[in-house]
C-alpha cells in the first residue's frame, strides 16, 4: 500500500495523481477500523511513513505537509512471524512496537477443528446467499473434518464452493477436490482413483414427500 493511499495526496503530486485525495486515515477519522491483511508483507520503506512522526496515531501528515488530527483504530493482520522478520531486516522494529499494542494470536484451521461447523454454515450461507443450505453427507463430513487445510480459512471456502456448484443440494465426497477424497484412505484408494457414492435402490421405504411430483416439477 502506498503512502499516498493512507496519508492522501493533492492532485498533480505524482503522475496519477488526478484529484485531491484525503487518505484513509481521514477516511477513517472517528474511531474505525483501518484493517490491512498482510502488514508483515509490507515493503520495508511503508513503514518509515507510519514511524518517523511523533505521534503518528494521532495526527497524519498530508500532502500541504500540514499534521491533521485524526482518531483511528488500526488492525493490523499478519501470518509472518514478524519478530524473525525484524531479526533478519525485512520489517521495522518501530513499526512493529506502534502496531503491536494488543496481539491476538489466531491459530491456523487444522488447530481448531472445533470451529469447522460454524465456519461451513457461515462460509455456506454466503454462498447460496439466503437459500436452503445444503446437505453434507456424513462421508463428505468425515474427510471436511480430517483435512489439514494448509490454505486456512480460504481453501475451506474454495472447497465448500466448488462443492456446492458440483453437489447442489447434497454435497457428496466426490464433490470435493480429488486430493482431500484421497485423505486418510492410504495409497490403495489413490491407486483406485476417487470413490463414487454407492446408490441403494429400495421399495420397501416410505418416505414423507412425493419424489417423483419433486423431479418432475420444472
Amino acid at each position: 500500500m502506498r503512502a499516498s493511499e493512507l496519508f492522501g495526496h493533492k492532485r498533480g503530486a505524482f503522475t496519477g495523481a488526478d484529484a485531491d485525495s484525503i487518505g484513509l486515515f481521514r477516511q477513517a477519522e472517528g474511531g474505525n477500523n483501518i484493517s490491512g491483511r498482510d502488514w508483515g508483507a509490507a515493503p520495508f520503506n511503508a513503514g518509515e511513513t507510519l514511524t518517523d512522526y511523533p505521534g503518528a496515531q494521532r495526527s497524519v501528515l498530508s500532502a500541504a505537509r500540514r499534521n491533521i488530527p485524526i482518531n483511528v483504530r488500526i488492525i493490523a493482520a499478519t501470518n509472518r512471524n514478524l519478530k524473525k522478520e525484524i531479526e533478519r531486516g525485512a520489517f521495522r522494529e518501530d513499526l512493529y512496537y506502534r502496531l503491536n499494542v494488543i496481539s491476538i494470536s489466531l491459530p491456523p484451521l487444522r488447530d481448531r477443528r472445533e470451529d469447522l461447523p460454524l465456519l461451513m454454515t457461515s462460509i455456506l450461507n454466503r454462498i447460496v446467499q439466503g437459500g436452503t443450505l445444503p446437505t453434507i453427507s456424513p462421508a463428505a463430513m468425515a474427510l471436511l473434518n480430517s483435512y489439514s487445510y494448509p490454505g486456512n480459512v480460504r481453501e475451506l471456502e474454495n472447497i465448500l464452493e466448488r462443492a456446492y456448484v458440483l453437489g447442489g443440494q447434497v454435497i457428496l465426497p466426490e464433490h470435493l477436490p480429488e486430493h482431500l477424497q484421497k485423505v486418510g484412505l492410504g495409497a490403495s484408494a489413490v491407486e483406485a482413483g476417487p470413490r463414487e457414492t454407492a446408490i441403494i435402490e429400495r421399495d420397501d421405504i416410505a418416505l414423507p414427500v412425493q419424489l417423483d411430483d419433486i423431479l418432475g416439477a420444472d
